[in-house]
């Protein structure tokens, strides 16, 4: 029998790779694909190099299907919104 494999992300911080994400659950059977949406939030418990697997405080998804680049808006009254929104 073989151990147990668990989905892990790699990001360059500072110069050296890190992990920032890594799956709790053991992965079965199934093809992994990239997503082109990414989830950004703020949180005071969170630093750089982070792994977590809840989070308690909105999420905004930027879905980076159509462009390569885009410009995120935090507002003084806690939304987010991107530069399509607008």
């Amino acid at each position: 029998m073989s151990a147990p494999i668990h989905i892990g992300i790699m990001q360059k911080i500072g110069g050296r790779y890190a992990p920032i994400y890594l799956d709790q659950r053991e992965m079965t059977v199934g093809v992994l694909a990239p997503s082109k949406t990414v989830a950004i939030f703020f949180s005071p418990v969170f630093g750089a190099g982070s792994m977590y697997s809840d989070i308690e405080t909105r999420v905004y998804k930027v879905d980076f299907s159509n462009s390569n680049e885009q410009t995120v808006i935090y507002g003084p009254d806690g939304t987010w919104s991107t530069s399509r929104d607008m």
